[in-house]
Formats: C-alpha cells, structure tokens, sequence
C-alpha cells in the first residue's frame, strides 16, 4: 500500500481537501485522511506538488485548456465516469491558488 500526499486530493464523492494524504492500494482499495492541521512526517510519504485526481482524468487531458477553472472540468468528468479512480494521477503545474489550469500544467500517472 501506497501513501501519497499532495497540496490538494480532489476525488469523484469527497470533495476539495487541503494537505491530507490518500493510503491506495493497487487492488483499487483506498483511504483517504484529512489529518486536518496539515501533514506530519509519516514514514514512506510520498508528497507531490499539485492535486491528486482519479486515475481517468489523464484520458480527457483534452478538455483542459489555458485558464480552465480545474474544479469544473473535475466536476464534469466524474459525473460521467464514476466513483471508481482506475489508479491515481497527479495535476502538475497548475494555478493552486485560484485553481485554474495554466499552459505548463500537465496530468501526470502516479500509480
């Protein structure tokens, strides 16, 4: 089992959580947890820098484009595709203040 941490984790059914941590496993079990004061060292934590997304976002990279507001483009692709996350992707490069997709923004596998 993986743990992985990123500034953001927005998933299909929770929600937009700041600095938590999501537990997967390759089996497609995962566990998301808010430690709520922010991330303390765990050992094996992997951090990235951006926002995790489920494993299909990478297949619709498409609809994302200069300015996009990345929460709106989420929305609509988990309603169309489910709860299940087909792995784990991370959203690099993008505007995380105002969450919003930048030209150097790229969808990245992480497992």
């Amino acid at each position: 089992m993986r743990e992985i941490a990123a500034n953001y984790i927005y998933l299909p059914k929770a929600g937009l959580i700041k600095n938590a941590y999501i537990s997967y496993c390759e089996t497609g079990f995962w566990m998301l947890t808010d430690p709520g004061i922010g991330i303390r060292e765990i050992q094996g934590l992997e951090f990235y820098g951006g926002i995790i997304v489920a494993g299909y976002v990478k297949r619709f990279a498409s609809l994302f484009h200069d300015g996009a507001e990345l929460l709106s483009v989420l929305d609509e692709i988990y309603q169309n595709q489910g709860k299940q996350l087909e792995g784990l992707c991370i959203i690099e490069g993008a505007d995380l203040v105002n969450l919003k997709w930048t030209a150097s923004a790229r969808i990245r596998v992480l497992c």
